[in-house]
C-alpha cells in the first residue's frame, strides 16, 4: 500500500524526497526520457506487495518516448520480480535502459534483463539469479543450492539421527526435491525477458545468457559490468553526467533511507511504500508512524 503521508511524519523521508525530486529532474533532462525509480531498503524484498504498490504508481504513467529505470535491490521473489519486469517491458514505446547505480542483484537481476540496455556505474554489480526460498523465521531469501550443499555435507557426518531430523523438519523439503525444476523455471523466465527486447530476435542467445546467470557457484557472486559483457548481456558505463547524478542520488539514498533503517528496525517496524517521482520506495518505518497517519485517513 503506498502511504506518502509517510512522508511528512518522517524528517529523514522528506529530505529524501526533497532532494531526490530534483535529481530526478535532472536526470531526465539528461537522458531525455521518463524516470522510474524503484529502491528497496535492506529490509524489503520483492514480493506480492511490492507488485501491487509498482503497479500502482506506473497504471497511468504513458510514457510517449523512452523510459529510464534506475533500480536498487537485493532481490526476492523472482516470479514477483517477472511480474514487475513485464510491467515495465510493456511501458515504453521507445527505448527500455536500467540504470544501476550500486547492485541489483538475484531477482532484481531478472529485472534489468527486461530492458534493451543496462548502464552501470563503476561500482555496480548484479548477481545470479538461481532459485531461492524464502525463510519466514528470518524474514530473507536464502539460496535453494546452498541449503542443498548443507545437508549433502551434514549426510555426510557422523551427526545424530535425531538432530538431522530436526533440521531437515524445517526445511521445505518438497521444493528442495524440485530444485532442477526449479531452476529451468528461472532459466525459462530471463529467457522470456530477454527474448522480449535485448535479443528479442536470438533465442539462442537469450538462453545462453539465461543459462550462465543461473550457473554461478555462489549466489552472491558479484557480476560487474565486464563480468556482464563476458555474459553476452547489453551493458555500457554511464557518460559523465549521468554518473555524477545517480552517485548523488545514490549517496541521498543510503544517508536518508538505509542508515535511518538501521534505528527503524528496533522499533518494531512496518514496511511502508510510498512515490518518488514516477516510481516507488520500499523501505520500513515504525509502527506507530503508521498507526499515526491510520488515524487521520
Amino acid at each position: 500500500m503506498l502511504l506518502n503521508e509517510v512522508i511528512n511524519e518522517v524528517y529523514c523521508f522528506k529530505e529524501f524526497i526533497t532532494h531526490a525530486t530534483e535529481l530526478l529532474k535532472q536526470f531526465e533532462e539528461t537522458v531525455k526520457a521518463d524516470a522510474i525509480p524503484i529502491f528497496f531498503g535492506i529490509h524489503r524484498y520483492i514480493n506480492a506487495a511490492a507488485v501491487d504498490s509498482i503497479y500502482e504508481a506506473l497504471r497511468e504513467l504513458k510514457p510517449e518516448g523512452d523510459v529510464a529505470v534506475i533500480l536498487f535491490s537485493s532481490g526476492g521473489d523472482v516470479d514477483e520480480a517477472y511480474l514487475i519486469a513485464k510491467l515495465l517491458q510493456t511501458l515504453p514505446k521507445g527505448k527500455l535502459t536500467t540504470y544501476i547505480p550500486r547492485y541489483a542483484k538475484s531477482s532484481a537481476t531478472l529485472i534489468a534483463c527486461a530492458s534493451d540496455e543496462i548502464v552501470m556505474l563503476p561500482p555496480a554489480e548484479l548477481g545470479p539469479i538461481d532459485p531461492v526460498l524464502y525463510d519466514p523465521k528470518t524474514n530473507k531469501y536464502i539460496p535453494l543450492q546452498s541449503i542443498l550443499e548443507i545437508i549433502d555435507i551434514i549426510t555426510k557426518k557422523n551427526i545424530p539421527r535425531e538432530a538431522l531430523k530436526e533440521f531437515i523438519d524445517r526445511l521445505p523439503v518438497i521444493e528442495l526435491g524440485d530444485y532442477k525444476r526449479a531452476v529451468e523455471h528461472v532459466t525459462e523466465l530471463a529467457t522470456k525477458l530477454l527474448t522480449k527486447r535485448m535479443y528479442k530476435n536470438n533465442l539462442e542467445k537469450a538462453k545462453q545468457i539465461a543459462q550462465k546467470l543461473v550457473s554461478y557457484k555462489q549466489h552472491g557472486a558479484a557480476i560487474t559490468i565486464e563480468d556482464a559483457k563476458e555474459i553476452g548481456l547489453n551493458t555500457r558505463k554511464p557518460t559523465p553526467r549521468e554518473e555524477e547524478i545517480l552517485w548523488k542520488l545514490h549517496k541521498l539514498w543510503y544517508q536518508h533511507i538505509i542508515e535511518a533503517e538501521y534505528i527503524f528496525k528496533e522499533t518494531n517496524p512496518e514496511p511502508i511504500d510510498f512515490k518518488l517521482w514516477k516510481g516507488t520506495i520500499h523501505t520500513i518505518t515504525p509502527q506507530e508512524i503508521i498507526e499515526k497517519i491510520k488515524q487521520k485517513q
